[in-house]
């Protein structure tokens, strides 16, 4: 077998957000005789400590304080290339740095997990000749944005790892782009209380078809979308209720206001529930009938839709980057354009009145998760990727 391929993975972020948890999730898994993990972050925080715990090494770097605290909306929102590559190139002493712990290291793969991580470690890999693969889990809209990764994933990037073929549409002209699926600890998707346990306590009635969203409530999240379809959805199912579970980013209240007062105008207080962030999201999404994700500009994944599968919950979705992948049309469920608020009513309204086809389509969901959608999956395949140039 020989030696394990010695792999530092990179990240920007040490909280936990949706790309560093599927880090987690990898490196919890990894094989130690194939893969030798070490993670190198620029920031201290929570996912150091807890792969500190799984007794993986972690090096803290500095000298991109400048570049890391730069906020994603402001690095998106530059119009023009060459801002954004001063910005980035404010973050040369920390990739300088982490090139000598690489070295030192005798490190023979960067692995990154980050937009700001991939340009820190792309520079780091040429300085130390290490072999560099970007995990890529973003999908700008922004074409500046979107072409300075293009470009300096042509310079920076070996390989570039993508968790969807809508990602991966970004960088169709690269020597290597891979398509990897994002996984799920499958043993962690489950409920501990039941549908009737969480419909009480939210003053739901049990004989309700309940319609449920889990997001952060931002505006690309498109949740004005399910209100619209609710006020739509034919009379004789009018027994809906709805749960939407999930905070406001930074706490910025505007946005789940809005939200609110269009529940209101269209007389369907009654029917919504705004329940925040829960600890015990399974149990709140086992709780679901039907699962709806309403994004309203394309997301490159959608983790929730596959925990929703996983749960046996069929899903409509709306038809805009990753979930299309995800979601098996009239097999596991539906999709809608972006902001089709009728025709996600029309969709809604059919399965709403039917009890057997929600049944089958959330089955054949989570087969369907179990066969494309697992942390063992990705984790295999990863491996064997970081093992083909191994020595």
């Amino acid at each position: 077998m020989g030696k394990p391929v010695k792999t530092l993975f990179v990240t920007h972020a040490a909280e936990f957000g949706g790309s560093e948890r599927s880090l987690f999730e990898i490196l919890e898994r990894l094989d130690r005789n194939r893969v030798n993990p070490a993670l190198a972050s620029f920031s201290d925080g929570p996912l150091a400590d807890a792969v500190t715990n799984l007794r993986i090494d972690v090096h803290i770097v500095s000298g991109a304080e400048r570049f890391v605290r730069t906020r994603r909306a402001d690095f998106v929102s530059y119009k023009k290339f060459y801002p954004v590559a001063l910005g980035a190139a404010s973050g040369v002493p920390g990739a300088i740095e982490l090139a000598k712990y690489a070295k030192s290291q005798k490190v023979d793969v960067i692995y990154t997990n980050s937009s700001k991580a991939h340009i820190l470690g792309g520079i780091a890999g040429r300085i130390s000749r290490a072999r560099v693969v970007w995990h890529f889990r973003d999908i700008f809209s922004n074409e500046i944005i979107r072409g300075f990764f293009s470009r300096s994933s042509a310079m920076l990037a070996d390989t570039v790892v993508c968790n969807s073929k809508a990602t991966a549409a970004q960088f169709d002209t690269h020597r290597d782009s891979r398509l990897i699926y994002n996984g799920l600890p499958v043993e962690k998707v489950i409920n501990s209380r039941t549908a009737e346990e969480i419909r009480t306590e939210l003053g739901i009635s049990i004989d309700d078809k309940v319609i449920g969203n889990v997001s952060r409530l931002v505006e690309i999240k498109g949740i004005e979308d399910l209100i619209e379809a609710a006020a739509l959805i034919e009379p004789d199912v009018s027994n809906a209720s709805f749960i939407v579970a999930g905070s406001p980013v930074y706490g910025d209240m505007k946005y789940v206001n809005k939200l609110k007062n269009l529940v209101s105008s269209k007389g369907l207080s009654d029917r919504f529930h705004f329940i925040g962030h829960r600890e015990d999201i399974y149990d709140v999404i086992n709780a679901f009938d039907i699962y709806v994700h309403t994004a309203s500009s394309p997301e490159s994944f959608g983790r929730t839709i596959v925990e929703a599968m996983l749960l046996n919950k069929v899903v409509v979705a709306s038809n805009a980057g990753g979930p299309s992948e995800i979601v098996k049309e009239g097999e596991t469920g539906f999709l809608f354009a972006p902001g089709d608020a009728n025709k996600l009513a029309d969709l809604l309204t059919s399965l709403l009145r039917e009890s057997e086809k929600p049944r089958r389509m959330g089955n054949g969901g989570r087969r369907r998760a179990l066969e494309l959608f697992t942390a063992d999956r990705a984790v295999e395949e990863i491996t064997r990727m970081l093992e083909e140039n191994k020595v």
